[in-house]
């Protein structure tokens, strides 16, 4: 489980030449050894693949599995240095372009390709370029969605064609597509333009609106249109419940301001994830929280890791994240909020007994010494009545 970046791999990629020669003289018994390096081939040495080498490489490029995987499989230039698993690491854009032109060289132009060739390339279909979505028919591209996520340019184009072929061909406008459609094509969905989003309709926003939250690739346009069909969908934010921000999760960080500090607090409790607080976070709407909804978040998830948006909060909002934070560590470690107040209560209120005590012995004290010797008041009024016997 070595974590590895496109850097480090270009860095291994000469030396990895040195070695092998020829990729395509190179043994399937020596292919098959190489394993997973074989992202560390070239552009050069990858635009003149064999279709024999075609295989090995295809089983070292992540399918989608997962949406952790999806957020790997992005348009990263080979010099990029963030890290993962060796892998879920896919190609970088220069080594994914060279092998999509490879591809049509070997294969001919993608509007020709049979679908038993779409199985075969299985997840290296996702090299294609943006202008080979505009090729396909809807039964092509419903392969190439199965088979891996796309990186923006060609998931635009994608559906683009998807929506294009259904109106044209089906008479099913953006409007009338139902929530398995998105299901179905979720790997292009974040090529939908605000215009489309807008035209979606409620009922299969509202069934699907985890495919959509899922997402982590918005433009700040895209999650606007989100945003506002959430509220056509749910209504206003200040009756939302924790259900509802929990299946909109990121998609929040779309909503104005205004919309943002109006959700109850109690929304908040059991509805935090790391997802929503990273995008808020990220477009800098962390401080339009208000002091309540932060140190229900931070109860929940902790101090928030968002050095950018820490010294926008004010003072009551940075005293609130810092009690929530605090409930959060104590409450991870195994001691109640309620054992914390005791352990702070408790020593303040011996204190209090113990200063108490002593005054009360000295108030006392001083009583004792205005007060007659012992004897004294009873000779007293012996003298008295001795007086009176006298008179």
């Amino acid at each position: 489980n070595m974590q590895w970046s496109h850097a480090a791999l270009a860095i291994l990629s000469p030396r990895l030449s040195d070695l092998l020669g020829n990729i395509n003289t190179v043994s399937d018994g020596q292919l098959q050894a190489l394993g997973l390096l074989i992202k560390a081939l070239s552009q050069t040495e990858l635009s003149s693949l064999q279709k024999s080498v075609l295989p090995f490489l295809r089983d070292a490029v992540p399918a989608v599995t997962s949406n952790d995987v999806c957020d790997v499989l992005t348009d990263d230039p080979c010099d990029d240095t963030s890290v993962y698993p060796l892998g879920e690491l896919h190609l970088c854009s220069e080594q994914a372009q060279a092998v999509g032109s490879r591809l049509r060289e070997l294969y001919g132009e993608v509007s020709e390709w049979q679908m038993e060739t779409f199985d075969e390339l299985g997840q290296l279909v996702v090299t294609l370029a943006p202008s080979d979505m505009g090729q396909l028919d809807v039964q092509r591209i419903s392969r190439v969605a199965e088979w891996g996520c796309i990186v923006a340019p060609v998931a635009e184009c994608a559906m683009k064609r998807l929506v294009s072929l259904y109106t044209q061909k089906n008479q099913i406008g953006i409007e009338h597509w139902t929530s398995d459609m998105f299901v179905e094509y979720q790997t292009f969905i974040h090529g939908l333009d605000p215009e489309t989003i807008s035209s979606i309709s409620n009922d299969a926003f509202a069934k699907a609106v985890e495919v959509f939250s899922r997402q982590t690739n918005w433009q700040s346009s895209q999650l606007n249109a989100l945003a506002d069909k959430a509220i056509d969908v749910f209504g206003s934010t200040k009756g939302w419940r924790s259900r509802t921000v929990s299946r909109l999760s990121s998609l929040v960080s779309g909503l104005s301001d205004e919309d943002i500090a109006d959700i109850p607090p109690s929304a908040l409790s059991s509805s935090a994830d790391e997802r929503l607080v990273s995008e808020l976070c990220q477009r800098q709407k962390l401080h339009v929280l208000t002091a309540d909804q932060l140190e229900i978040l931070s109860r929940a998830l902790g101090y928030p890791d968002c050095p950018s948006s820490i010294p926008l909060l004010t003072s009551v909002q940075a005293s609130a994240v810092q009690a929530g934070a605090d409930s959060h560590s104590a409450k991870s470690s195994g001691v109640s909020p309620s054992t914390v107040a005791l352990a702070v209560i408790l020593p303040i209120v011996f204190v209090a007994l113990l200063v108490a005590t002593i005054l009360y012995r000295r108030s006392n004290n001083h009583v004792s010494h205005e007060l007659p010797k012992k004897g004294t008041v009873n000779k007293a009024i012996k003298d008295i009545e001795m007086g009176r016997t006298k008179a």
